[in-house]
């Protein structure tokens, strides 16, 4: 999951992994207040590990982004394993070495 212009590179990545036989997917979440928990919850029917991707980090706790996607899908009926990263930190780009580090998590996990 991502949000914004990490999209783009996440993409490329994504579309890759599919080429390559992988059981991928992306869901861009374009509103943020009020959060779309339904729908995240919809996009994710299925998934078995979701991946999200912050530009933002609450010290002490992870992403924002990752802490509402968690909190969207706390009590469900179906645990989906999360990994929250955080990347583009300072204005710093999401580039594809950021999503080819964390693409390893996704295929290796």
């Amino acid at each position: 999951m991502t949000a914004g212009d990490t999209t783009g590179t996440t993409r490329v990545i994504v579309d890759e992994l599919q080429k390559n036989g992988y059981p991928v997917g992306l869901v861009k979440i374009r509103v943020f207040r009020p959060f779309p928990d339904e729908d995240v919850v919809n996009a994710l029917k299925g998934a078995k590990k979701v991946l999200v991707l912050d530009r933002n980090i609450s010290f002490g706790h992870s992403g924002i982004f990752f802490q509402e996607v968690k909190s969207a899908l706390y009590n469900r009926a179906e645990y989906i394993p999360m990994w929250g990263f955080v990347t583009g930190l300072g204005g710093r780009d999401s580039t594809y070495r950021c999503g080819d580090l964390s693409r390893g998590w996704v295929v290796e996990m």
